[in-house]
């Protein structure tokens, strides 16, 4: 749908360049992914109690304190 739209504005293509033929001329050269899953480790093993401390530290009000954050870390 989009390309036809396309052609009805602009008229027929004058030139088409693809993916493949860039590969094929050099000019592109191919991209490897490889899927990787960082290990993550909690390096801070009294996080809890130190988001405690920031809130109360803080002074703020029980709804102020929802929306930071107070009580998301099991």
């Amino acid at each position: 749908m989009g390309e036809e739209k396309t052609r009805q504005v602009f008229g027929e293509y004058i030139s088409v360049y693809d993916f493949l033929q860039s590969v094929a001329d050099g000019s592109t050269v191919r991209l490897y992914y490889e899927n990787r899953i960082p290990e993550l480790e909690l390096v801070n093993y009294n996080l809890n109690e130190d988001m405690e401390r920031l809130l109360e530290e803080a002074e703020l009000d029980e709804s102020q304190e929802e929306k930071a954050g107070a009580g998301v870390f099991p």
